[in-house]
């Protein structure tokens, strides 16, 4: 069966309709090309103004690509320190040191040298009396009383003022305290005393004092102990 063949028109006409096509599409991918081109322009123009806001860079400055922009936003950013003022430590004055220490004066209580007291009649100030023992009659004096200046002389006849001196008759001391007395002494005294003990000017001069207390109780002198008659 023969077919027609197409006129040379025809031909034409159907060639030329692809080319058409190919044109539309090439014309549209080269406007969107320039269209990335544009957003990428802006989006590096927005992209220096983030790093103008957060890098402190102008827009001027700022990197052409986000590459850039990105090594820049990882960079370091150089910051100066400022170190605290140093705290100095200023010592507080010794206000106690400025002043003047006072201390009140001491107290001092003048007391007379202590008597030393020489045994025998070279210790006498007067003799025929036991002068050096004087204080002591006074101070251990019996209740009723004495005459110091009687048992000084009786001190001086008895012993010639040898506190520690002891007679062939038992007695014993300044005043010659007899033996028969030791028992009495004891529980009046209220301490031990003996031949030795009496020796002792204090203990012998209070021995007395209870003696003479005894017999002025008695009804009888106190110098009664010392009688020569």
């Amino acid at each position: 069966m023969n077919r027609p063949h197409p006129s040379s028109d025809a031909l034409h006409r159907s060639s030329a309709h692809p080319r058409g096509h190919i044109g539309d599409h090439l014309g549209d991918h080269l406007g969107e090309a320039a269209s990335r081109r544009r957003r990428r322009r802006t989006l590096q123009r927005c992209s220096a103004v983030v790093a103008t806001l957060f890098l402190g860079t102008s827009q001027c400055d700022a990197p052409e690509t986000a590459s850039s922009i990105a090594s820049q936003a990882s960079a370091p950013v150089a910051t100066t320190a400022v170190a605290a003022p140093a705290t100095t430590s200023v010592p507080t004055p010794d206000h106690t040191a400025d002043r003047t220490a006072t201390t009140a004066p001491a107290t001092t209580t003048s007391t007379a040298p202590a008597r030393v007291v020489i045994p025998g009649p070279d210790g006498t100030e007067a003799p025929g009396r036991c002068t050096q023992y004087e204080d002591l009659l006074m101070i251990h004096a019996p209740a009723i009383g004495w005459d110091v200046l009687r048992m000084s002389r009786l001190a001086w006849r008895e012993s010639n003022c040898w506190a520690e001196i002891r007679s062939r008759t038992s007695d014993s001391g300044l005043l010659q305290i007899n033996d028969i007395t030791l028992s009495f002494l004891n529980e009046t005294l209220g301490e031990p005393v003996d031949a030795f003990t009496l020796m002792d000017p204090v203990q012998n001069v209070r021995a007395a004092a209870a003696l003479c207390t005894f017999w002025a109780r008695n009804g009888s002198s106190c110098y009664q102990p010392w009688s020569t008659s």
